[in-house]
């Protein structure tokens, strides 16, 4: 048989592993919120290093897994999986205790409101943005603080129904998943805002002041690293391109809403509906609010499911971003399958050939290198 038919053989044969066992293999994406991990170690720059390819199967089910002689290239070719998670989102999980929380408050405890007008001239601005805004407005920064006192279902909901227009849809548990690392980059990026308004207030005295300060634009490093690594992320399951859409548009779906939130002016059936909104921001609200609500329904046992809101650890973190990359596993076997397409006699025989030579290249590195058939025991026939 020639090796181009042999070839040929092999992207035929079925794969003994279909897509229904694979779902029901993976232990992060569905069925876990966190893991328990090692002490993350520090990479000199105070960020955060985790790995997680002891953590979670990532669908690994190659026959001779032990055998020096077989190259196996969906494993020789992934890179090693770690979680860099950035000192600015590390000290807003609930590992750390932050120092700032007073300050933060107080900012908070202030009235927040735009004018109508302020919110068209917001929404003009946002309309604009292609990359990640730097600086932004003051209307963007106060829609920012309005973050707090915004409720975050809605965003959930809008996470689930608008992940199909960035390439992938998504159920319930990839949506919670997706939506703690969104609620972790808020929180910094609040963190950023509550410090600009607190150097404001400090600077401002008089009318001519103020209206200077309204007219401020704000330099937002912290932001654009932050959204830069919920795209890094999303980029794991949609792709680089879409991973920065879907951050940035998600930001933005979040300060309109919130901005709409604390508008002047509305109407009194808009503000009844919106005088109730929870912190979702503020993981002791949070978990204080769920742990009740779960002890009504469930005589007083907390339930950890994915489809509840939770304190952001580190262990939840690194367990949202293994489950991205289960889950873009899953996705890769499911387009293989849905879009398969036979390949012509050159392509068989062109990536027979490189995949041969790539295969001889890793074999000159193991030195207990044997024929699979002399792993399998079986005697050979010399001439």
């Amino acid at each position: 048989m020639p090796p181009e038919a042999l070839f040929l053989h092999s992207l035929r044969c079925p794969n003994p592993l279909d897509v229904t066992h694979l779902l029901g293999s993976f232990n992060i994406y569905r069925n876990k919120l966190e893991f328990p991990c090692e002490p993350p170690l520090s990479n000199g720059d105070g960020d955060l290093c985790i790995s997680l390819d002891d953590l979670a199967d990532f669908g690994s089910n190659f026959f001779y897994k032990d055998c020096p002689g077989a190259v196996n290239f969906s494993e020789l070719d992934c890179k090693k999986r770690t979680l860099t998670l950035p000192s600015v989102l590390s000290v807003e999980c609930s590992d750390f205790v932050g120092s700032d929380e007073k300050e933060k408050k107080g900012v908070l405890e202030e009235g927040l409101g735009i004018l109508p007008s302020d919110f068209c001239g917001m929404k003009s601005e946002i309309d604009q943005w292609r990359d990640y805004p730097n600086p932004y407005s003051f209307r963007v920064l106060w829609s920012i603080l309005g973050l707090k006192l915004t409720e975050m279902s809605e965003l959930s909901t809008w996470i689930l129904v608008n992940s199909t227009r960035y390439g992938v849809r998504i159920d319930r548990y990839m949506r919670d998943h997706i939506f703690l690392l969104f609620r972790l980059s808020l929180k910094a990026v609040v963190k950023e805002a509550c410090g600009f308004m607190i150097e404001s207030d400090a600077n401002v005295v008089g009318e001519p002041e103020i209206m200077s300060c309204k007219r401020r634009t704000f330099e937002c490093a912290v932001l654009v690293r932050v959204l830069s690594w919920l795209a890094s992320q999303l980029g794991i399951l949609y792709g680089e391109g879409n991973g920065k859409f879907f951050a940035l548009d998600m930001f933005k779906q979040c300060i309109t809403e919130s901005a709409s939130r604390i508008m002047l002016f509305r109407s009194a059936r808009t503000r009844a509906e919106s005088s109730g909104v929870l912190e979702d921001l503020d993981d002791a609200n949070v978990s204080s609010k769920v742990e009740k609500s779960l002890q009504n329904n469930s005589g007083g046992e907390v339930d950890k499911s994915l489809d509840v809101a939770q304190v952001i650890s580190v262990s939840r973190v690194a367990a949202a971003v293994a489950a991205l990359y289960e889950r873009s596993v899953l996705e890769g076997k499911t387009r293989a399958i849905r879009y398969a397409q036979p390949l012509t006699r050159y392509q068989r025989m062109a990536e027979h050939s490189a995949m041969t030579a790539k295969a001889h290249e890793e074999r000159k590195k193991r030195p207990n290198y044997r024929a699979i058939i002399d792993h399998d025991g079986l005697p050979r026939q010399r001439l």
